[in-house]
């Protein structure tokens, strides 16, 4: 968090925000940030908003001035952090992104996603697949289902394939793709290889055809759109089921040099260190939290978290867990005081009338 934005990615962020494109995870995170609050990234952000360019600009720029004069002063305090034990900051953080994705729009269904697609990209780290390259497509599937709805518009379908710049740029994509996974394979290492026996593929299979369903789903919930509509959702799905096929036919023929033989649980589970608790451990939690949430409400939820989780595997006194969740609870009962916002009500704020903040 208290790393300075260096000149490179400086230039990465005001570039992404000219032209729509992201070149790395944190510039993607930072033009979703801009879709959220109302601001389309791309050339017209130059004409329609060039205030915010140029704040963007500015920011950057005072950015690394004093974003690394802070980090030379509290580089060592702030090194001290990493060794705070994960069940300390766990109920902290949780808090944070569950309070932060139900202000997007204040909508239950804004948790909801938010624990899909937690899992998904747990599930992703888990299995080697890119998470920058999901963000990045998400934040550019709008502006590219834009610019072909233009193109398809001007030229036709058929004129569309047979323009030279096209398959050009198409072979390129081809090359680099194909590129991209040879060279994955190649640093593939052996051990990692050879671990993943015959019955460790079961996970990467079973994840593999999950996808697979949920593509298949987005091509039937597209399937009756007009052509224009459903073009581009139904060509990129079935690109991904193609590659899936791939992927799959792989995995059962038992192919151990191939960069899909990835299982990051496995290797963390036979290292030095290993884990005593299964992979949902964790994720049964967020889920008991979710549940709690829709009960008693957000406020008392992280309460009750805080004293059921931290007693159970942090240990900490009675006195200790009191001090940290009255911390918490009045931090975020400052924010909906000054910003006027509200907080997940449950079954029991429906039932029974409670005192401010808690109702």
């Amino acid at each position: 968090f208290w790393t300075p934005i260096t000149p490179i990615q400086g230039s990465i962020l005001h570039a992404g925000s000219h032209f729509g494109i992201p070149g790395s995870g944190s510039a993607a995170i930072f033009l979703g940030g801009m879709l959220l609050i109302g601001f389309t990234p791309g050339p017209r952000m130059l004409s329609d908003n060039l205030d915010i360019t140029y704040t963007i600009i500015w920011s950057v720029a005072l950015a690394n001035i004093f974003g690394a004069g802070l980090c030379f002063m509290l580089a060592g305090k702030m090194a001290k952090l990493s060794a705070i034990p994960f069940v300390y900051l766990a109920p902290f953080v949780l808090t944070v992104i569950f309070f932060g994705a139900f202000n997007s729009t204040r909508h239950w269904g804004d948790l909801l996603a938010l624990f899909a697609l937690g899992g998904l990209g747990i599930f992703m780290r888990r299995f080697g697949f890119s998470r920058p390259a999901f963000l990045i497509g998400f934040v550019l599937q709008n502006i590219i289902e834009s610019l072909l709805y233009r193109i398809l518009q001007v030229y036709s379908f058929e004129n569309f394939f047979s323009r030279p710049g096209n398959l050009v740029l198409g072979a390129i994509v081809i090359a680099a793709l194909i590129y991209g996974l040879r060279m994955k394979t190649k640093v593939q290492t052996e051990t990692t290889a050879h671990e993943l026996s015959a019955k460790h593929r079961g996970p990467q299979i079973g994840f593999i055809l999950f996808i697979m369903a949920l593509v298949a789903y987005s091509i039937y919930d597209v399937w009756d759109l007009v052509f224009l509509g459903h073009v581009l959702p139904i060509a990129t799905s079935l690109f991904v089921l193609f590659l899936c096929s791939i992927g799959l036919f792989i995995l059962i023929r038992g192919n151990p040099g191939s960069s899909f033989y990835h299982d990051g649980e496995l290797e963390w589970q036979q290292s030095a260190e290993g884990y005593e608790k299964g992979p949902f451990h964790y994720v049964w939690w967020v889920v008991g939290f979710l549940v709690s949430t829709y009960l008693i409400g957000f406020l008392l939820s992280i309460v009750a978290f805080y004293f059921v989780f931290m007693r159970t595997k942090a240990k900490t006194s009675w006195l200790g867990i009191a001090l940290m969740s009255g911390a918490s609870v009045g931090a975020l009962a400052a924010i909906s005081w000054v910003f006027v916002v509200d907080f997940p009500k449950g079954i029991l704020q429906q039932l029974v009338a409670m005192p401010w903040p808690f109702n």
